[in-house]
């Protein structure tokens, strides 16, 4: 863990205590980048509702990871300051990619809220061009809607 004045910048592994240590004593908290693990998921939640000011989310998985409950927990308690979203999957470790049913349900959710800044990321796997096709498509309509203010992704 780094600090500076009293102020956590980066967390690159994260396990409950290390969570639970960043809500109890980083409140004010703007980003954080986070190995997240299907077992520590609903800390997240807690520190969602405890940093306020967090408007940056980079999520890692290495596992075979469950969508559909971060994007719950990422819709119902985030801070309204929270708009930018980086989400890493390392299929290379079978983490399992995201769904497209769960990123649909994720943006549904989003709905009325500040339009968010996505990007997907993907190590050591190679998405087809199908699949891709069927993400952006997916994207470009919530970016119409003005659920997405912009995204990128690392898989071309």
């Amino acid at each position: 863990m780094l600090t500076f004045r009293g102020c956590l910048i980066t967390v690159k592994y994260g396990n409950k205590r290390i969570i639970r240590a960043i809500y109890q004593n980083c409140p004010k908290l703007k980003y954080l980048k986070l190995l997240l693990r299907d077992s520590n998921i609903f800390e997240l939640e807690n520190l969602l509702i405890n940093c306020q000011c967090l408007n940056g989310l980079y999520i890692l998985t290495d596992n075979l990871f469950y969508w559909d409950d971060l994007f719950e927990i990422l819709s119902m308690s985030s801070p309204t300051s929270l708009f930018k979203f980086k989400f890493g999957f390392n299929y290379f470790n079978s983490s399992k990619p995201i769904e497209l049913e769960s990123l649909k349900l994720f943006f549904d959710n989003w709905k009325g809220r500040h339009p968010m800044l996505l990007q997907l990321s993907s190590s050591y796997y190679s998405i087809n061009s199908g699949d891709v096709k069927k993400y952006v498509d997916l994207i470009k309509k919530y970016m119409l809607e003005g659920i997405i203010e912009k995204y990128n992704n690392d898989w071309y």
